[in-house]
């Protein structure tokens, strides 16, 4: 059975992925400088995963609104 994501989520995910790639990093390098793991982060870029707000502020801070 296919697994159905939150609209939401892959929209918030996809914003994430936007701003890390227009500052140049890798998911390495954002997973590192915001504190998550790297899968973590790659599964919020899918939006398979929602992102708390304490996560999100701070990877607005690492990266910009």
């Amino acid at each position: 059975m296919r697994q159905m994501y939150k609209p939401e989520n892959i929209e918030i995910g996809g914003r994430i992925r936007s701003a890390r790639e227009t500052h140049g990093m890798t998911r390495d390098e954002f997973s590192e400088a915001v504190g998550i793991s790297s899968q973590f982060a790659s599964d919020l870029e899918r939006g398979r995963m929602g992102a708390s707000v304490e996560t999100i502020r701070s990877e607005e801070r690492r990266v910009g609104k």
